[in-house]
């Protein structure tokens, strides 16, 4: 948001010194408070609790998709054999569809490397 639509909706910035600068054309700031920046950063922030509860919820609820896409994959993948995949194009966006699954049920922080 900007800090003019902030006050449109009647709220209040944080910094008591933002104002406009017309010879500048941008904005003026006080001083940046650092300790509290970089505790938001690193997951101190004031609503990090209710962020996180809110995600874990949303995983808690979701788990019967993931179940129900990993059994929808596996049945697709047993049905399968070299010869109906047809092209290698189709068999590689197969896998990928296969690799997505498994990587979102499997529920752990991957990184792909070449």
């Amino acid at each position: 948001m900007i800090a003019e639509q902030i006050k449109v909706l009647g709220m209040k910035l944080p910094d008591d010194k933002l104002q406009w600068n017309e010879a500048r054309g941008h904005y003026d700031f006080g001083e940046i408070n650092w300790d509290e920046f970089w505790a938001v950063v690193k997951g101190n922030g004031p609503c990090n609790k209710q962020r996180l509860e809110a995600r874990r919820k949303a995983h808690e609820e979701g788990q019967w998709v993931r179940e129900a896409a990993m059994a929808y994959a596996e049945k697709k993948k047993a049905s399968l054999n070299p010869s109906q995949v047809g092209t290698l194009e189709e068999h590689k966006i197969l896998n990928l569809f296969y690799m997505s699954i498994e990587i979102k049920n499997s529920n752990t922080a991957i990184s792909l490397k070449k």
